[in-house]
């Protein structure tokens, strides 16, 4: 298992330009615990945003593009923890950015568990933006 130090090397959450949070997962984890803990490490700097903005709802992008076409399926346990965690609630727009059409269904079984709205997917960060800005 990696540390957490490694992990954090693995994604960036940030505050992007026009004020869209952004996500972007450098580095697939291909071993459970280490994708279990991505997430949980990934959802707490989010979950940092929100609770530093708690009346605000975020565009959020979600940039797996660097993963490519990846067929590697998410383990159940990280699925869960979005799933149980994301706080669909504090978003009002969500572009993911992947050509990976088995991380596009994973993604969106996930995001129908949680009742997400106004989602859609997208292979360039500029198709993606633009919809968000519409």
């Amino acid at each position: 298992m990696k540390t957490d130090a490694e992990i954090q090397k693995t994604f960036k959450v940030f505050l992007g330009k026009d004020d869209i949070l952004e996500a972007v997962f450098l580095e697939r984890q291909t071993d459970h615990q280490d994708e279990l803990r991505q997430a949980q490490l990934m959802l707490g700097e989010l979950l940092d945003y929100f609770k530093t903005n708690p009346n605000e709802k975020f565009n959020f992008l979600i940039d797996l593009s660097p993963m490519g076409k990846s067929s590697y399926v998410m383990g159940r346990n990280a699925r869960s923890y979005y799933k149980e965690n994301l706080m669909p609630e504090k978003i009002k727009k969500m572009a993911i950015i992947t050509e990976s059409a088995v991380i596009k269904t994973l993604i969106t079984f996930v995001l129908m568990a949680i009742r997400q709205k106004n989602i859609s997917f997208f292979t360039s960060k500029e198709e993606a933006l633009a919809w968000i800005k519409k």
